[in-house]
């Protein structure tokens, strides 16, 4: 999975289920403690990404200055290191308030 870069949302918890469906669709649960590649069984590694919070516009990434922290999933042998940044823009702007 890569980390969100211009991804447009309704509301932050898009990224969380965003992360949950890759986890469900790439991912197994091994022993009730780690997720494996079902593609090659792997033990999935993560990247803590930093994810700035802008408004509704793509072509200025610009915003209030909130961002939040998501630990992004990723098979080491299937799947680029996700980045250690992104941005996603909310387009209830109201979100960017809290």
């Amino acid at each position: 999975m890569q980390t969100p870069k211009k991804l447009v949302i309704g509301s932050l918890e898009e990224i969380e289920n965003r992360i949950d469906q890759h986890c469900s669709d790439k991912y197994r649960v091994e022993n009730s403690s780690h997720y494996e590649c079902k593609n090659c069984g792997r033990r999935i590694e993560y990247v803590l990404a930093i994810i700035s919070l802008h408004g509704p516009s793509l072509e200025i990434c610009i915003g209030r200055g909130k961002v939040i922290q998501k630990t992004i999933p990723f098979c080491p042998n299937c799947e680029v290191r996700p980045e250690s940044q992104g941005c996603v823009h909310v387009t209830m702007e109201r979100l960017l308030d809290n």
